[in-house]
């Protein structure tokens, strides 16, 4: 179902600012689309919207760089009580870019384990 992607989210970010910034949004464009299957730590999240929760992660401790989306609570109700740091696993496709995040829909994800 998912073609997955190597390329993490730290990679994908290099490759874009390493573009002249003229072309760096026809390389962001060349990554929507793509489904990603990541292994990422919680960064921060809040509630949207009822029922609806913003969430982030990031691929390195201390990186200013996020993969964020939109999550339906009720599907995962763990996210409650999630700590910064804890390990997920997080599949969805590209939908578009921010100035720190990569943004992502159709999200699925999965719990993994605490941070050590």
């Amino acid at each position: 179902m998912y073609e997955i992607s190597l390329e993490g989210p730290g990679k994908i970010f290099s490759e874009i600012k390493a573009q002249p910034p003229l072309m760096q949004e026809q390389e962001r464009s060349m990554y929507v689309g793509k489904e990603v299957d990541w292994t990422l730590l919680f960064a921060d999240g809040y509630e949207a919207s009822p029922g609806v929760a913003r969430v982030m992660f990031r691929s390195e401790p201390n990186v200013l760089q996020f993969v964020a989306m939109n999550v339906r609570l009720a599907d995962y109700p763990w996210l409650k009580s999630m700590h910064r740091g804890e390990v997920v696993r997080v599949r969805g496709r590209i939908s578009g870019f921010s100035a720190l995040s990569v943004e992502l829909k159709n999200a699925d994800l999965l719990q993994l384990a605490e941070a050590a």
